[in-house]
């Protein structure tokens, strides 16, 4: 296996005129080091974001590490508001 993807699908709440709301998040995309640089990513990221779009996801999201932000950036995401966190532990 070179890589792998995964996407999470997710309903939403619904809203007037819309009870089938759903999201998706990128849990994770990872390519083995030796296999990088032959657009595999990409490859994984274009099957991720044609099965958002065959399941009619309102959005797809991905909470990115630094280092797979321009990654990210050139498959189509774009920067968002930061969210809000809340974290048990630290309470």
């Amino acid at each position: 296996m070179a890589g792998a993807a995964w996407l999470l699908v997710a309903e939403r709440v619904p809203r007037n005129g819309s009870l089938d709301r759903r999201y998706g998040d990128v849990q994770s995309v990872m390519v083995h080091e030796e296999n990088r640089a032959q657009s595999i990513g990409a490859a994984l990221m274009a099957a991720i974001l044609s099965e958002a779009r065959t399941r009619d996801l309102s959005h797809v999201t991905v909470h990115s590490g630094r280092r797979a932000v321009d990654f990210y950036l050139r498959t189509g995401f774009s920067h968002h508001r930061e969210p809000l966190l809340w974290d048990p532990a630290a309470l």
